[in-house]
């Protein structure tokens, strides 16, 4: 049914090949223009006999299970069923096979269709405009949720487009390597970045039974790495293992290559990790070969370093200079002395990003803060499971920048550190906060710290608990008591909250838009959260309240760490 028509469209595919079709028609004035136009009169009209053929073959086969399912009652009739049955078993394959070709011969004709200017219009810009627009894509990992079904789906758009895509090397300048990466997928990938700098992620996948990494895997990405560090511009080690068995010894064989100014960024990611990777250790696999001169060398150039259950000597290379630095550390007590910390921060005035989370911060009996250090590029600080001894040592010795910052902190027990929080906040443009409140010490003074923030506009709680005493020092006033709005969106996380201690909140801070994500009312309070969604509504006209079970707050950078 299928041989001819698709016979047709692969000539007809290889002329156009050959010569484009011009707006809709084609034109026969020289030899190639009548072999195409010949070809595609031939192809109208097999097209036309496989419509009329499909047609009749679908009323056949209706008719057939129609009569295929009145009850046999002679033997005979059942013995022709039977036979019918037996026939129709043997044209099922053969059917898959023909839908099949008939579905690879429609993608490439869409493929051909696409090529055409008449027919898609950003074909008639030049290759070097859409080269310019091909590099303002988003970047695919191979690993991305749903990118294996799409992965660089840019080429496969029509001839033309192939024929631009496949020769940017800052398409493909991120390189997928890992055990559960082909490795001809990495190859190719790196064969079409030419010799520029690449993005190169190392993806380990939990494995089986939570075995270590098979070693002829750890050697395909010490290979690549080995080939190819000296061009390297991030490198981003993301696993999902226990053992350090093949970040180990990437990251050393990494270090081990000295002086490279190409590697800007380094990011290591291990959410599951059983053990810290440190310099300390018995075995080279488990230990940061990081003291070398090579090392140094290779740290020195770093100006983003995100560290998960990895630490370098505080007195490394690797903190100095940066633009970002984040850190955390909860597989494994560590702790950071005040002295350290304090000259890590000295050696970074261009430090914009800075994360700390699960850190000991410790101070020797005789040391004294003697001014604190200002951080005048900073524009996002994030203190996340660090106790009230610590988050009062680092409160006091951090001014803020006068231009706008976000801060997150949390779970805190902001009670203790009150005063240090006070004076941190003071002649700070603060217009984003996260406050992640320790369920075991509720703070009732919530108002008076909002107060001190005048250029607050995003504010977001999360795990508060509404008490009776939360907001006791609000005035009671109506709304119109009030001034114009102030807090442009408030957001509560999983937490406990009352219609009366909302309404107390909205009075006080004038908020425009109100988030209550995955929270719960008082046991005692009918309605749920869409009552108190309601009654506000009600009270106040111009609020925009949203009651959702999702969390938004993954999206905004102040209120994460390691988060892919």
């Amino acid at each position: 049914m299928t041989t001819l028509p698709l016979t047709l469209c692969t000539s007809m595919l290889q002329a156009c090949d050959q010569s484009r079709f011009r707006g809709n028609v084609c034109v026969a004035s020289t030899a190639a223009d009548s072999d195409l136009h010949s070809t595609f009169e031939k192809w109208k009209s097999s097209r036309a006999l496989l419509s009329t053929a499909v047609r009749e073959y679908l009323a056949a086969s209706t008719s057939l299970q129609s009569a295929c399912i009145i009850p046999a009652t002679k033997a005979s009739e059942r013995d022709l069923t039977k036979d019918i049955m037996l026939a129709i078993d043997s044209e099922l394959k053969p059917l898959e096979d023909e839908e099949l070709s008939l579905r690879e011969m429609r993608v490439s004709l869409v493929a051909i269709r696409n090529s055409s200017p008449a027919l898609a219009l950003v074909n008639r810009l030049p290759p070097e405009i859409l080269a310019s627009i091909f590099t303002l894509s988003k970047m695919h990992c191979f690993h991305d949720s749903g990118s294996k079904s799409s992965f660089y789906n840019l080429p496969g758009v029509c001839t033309y487009w192939r024929s631009i895509a496949t020769t940017l090397p800052g398409m493909w300048n991120h390189i997928d390597v890992g055990p559960d990466t082909p490795l001809a997928v990495t190859n190719l990938l790196l064969q079409r970045t030419g010799h520029q700098a690449i993005h190169l992620h190392v993806h380990e996948p939990r494995p089986p039974n939570d075995l270590p990494t098979a070693e002829h895997k750890v050697a395909e990405v010490l290979n690549i790495l080995g080939c190819h560090g000296k061009r390297v511009r991030t490198l981003d080690l993301e696993t999902y293992s226990y053992s350090r068995s093949l970040v180990g010894p990437v990251l050393s064989r990494w270090l081990s290559m000295g002086n490279n100014n190409t590697t800007k960024t380094l990011l290591v990611y291990r959410p599951k990790a059983g053990m810290m990777l440190t310099p300390e250790g018995y075995n080279t696999n488990m230990t940061l070969a990081s003291r070398s001169e090579n090392a140094n060398a290779a740290l020195g150039h770093l100006t983003k370093l995100h560290l998960q259950n990895v630490r370098f000597d505080w007195d490394s290379r690797a903190y100095r200079n940066l633009v970002d630095l984040q850190l955390s550390c909860f597989c494994n007590p560590t702790s950071i002395s005040m002295p350290e910390f304090m000259s890590i921060l000295s050696e970074n005035p261009r430090l914009a990003i800075l994360k700390l989370s699960s850190l000991g911060i410790t101070s020797p009996d005789d040391w004294v803060c003697r001014a604190p250090i200002t951080m005048s590029a900073l524009r996002i600080l994030n203190l996340f499971h660090i106790d009230g001894d610590g988050l009062r040592l680092l409160l006091s010795s951090i001014r803020l920048p006068t231009s706008p910052i976000e801060v997150g902190i949390g779970p805190a027990p902001f009670g203790q550190v009150y005063n240090e929080l006070e004076t941190f906040l003071a002649n700070t443009q603060l217009i984003s906060f996260y406050c992640w409140q320790d369920k075991t010490e509720p703070f009732p003074g919530w108002v008076s710290m909002l107060r001190l923030a005048p250029y607050l506009r995003n504010l977001v709680m999360d795990e508060l608990q509404m008490t009776g005493k939360l907001f006791a020092e609000t005035n009671t006033g109506g709304p119109q008591a009030f001034s114009p709005p102030h807090i442009d969106c408030v957001i509560f996380l999983d937490s406990d909250l009352t219609l009366d201690g909302l309404k107390a909140l909205v009075n006080v801070c004038g908020i425009r838009s109100l988030r209550l994500e995955r929270c719960r009312p008082p046991v005692d309070e009918s309605g749920g959260m869409e009552n108190i969604r309601a009654s506000l509504a009600e009270a106040y006209p111009d609020l925009e309240c949203i009651v959702s079970d999702q969390a938004t707050t993954g999206q905004l950078e102040y209120c994460k760490i390691f988060e892919r």
